[in-house]
């Protein structure tokens, strides 16, 4: 049994390993600061992996971007912040300009990073 505890420590500490490579991986890809990286520290890899995929692999003018409310709200529902059927595209639409803080139309992943925040706060 000791044999066992000692395997599961040593996974978990690889683990823990691997993941903090990666969000430092994540961060300096994306620019992020220290403190956004805190604020969604157990998830900003699953997260940032989340993203990525529906952005897809295509890139237009640097970083991979969320470009429109459709994939938005896609992303949304994928995280379990919205039902599929629980919010009016305007109402996307409004929150997609709120977080687009550039007003390029697309949302990087520092800017969904806070949109995710203030659906949070708003479904609770």
């Amino acid at each position: 049994f000791e044999g066992f505890e000692a395997l599961v420590c040593q996974v978990q500490e690889n683990y823990d390993r691997i993941l903090l490579e990666r969000q430092r991986s994540v961060q300096q890809c994306e620019g992020l600061q220290d403190a956004d990286v805190e604020h969604h520290d157990d998830e900003v890899v699953f997260l940032y992996e989340a993203y990525t995929r529906e952005v897809g692999t295509s890139k237009r003018e640097g970083a991979p971007q969320l470009a429109d409310e459709e994939a938005v709200r896609h992303m949304l529902i994928e995280l379990s912040l919205l039902a599929p059927d629980g919010v009016e595209s305007t109402e996307i639409r409004s929150v997609f300009a709120e977080f687009d803080a550039n007003s390029d139309g697309r949302i990087n992943f520092k800017e969904f990073l806070s949109l995710v925040c203030k659906v949070r706060v708003l479904i609770q």
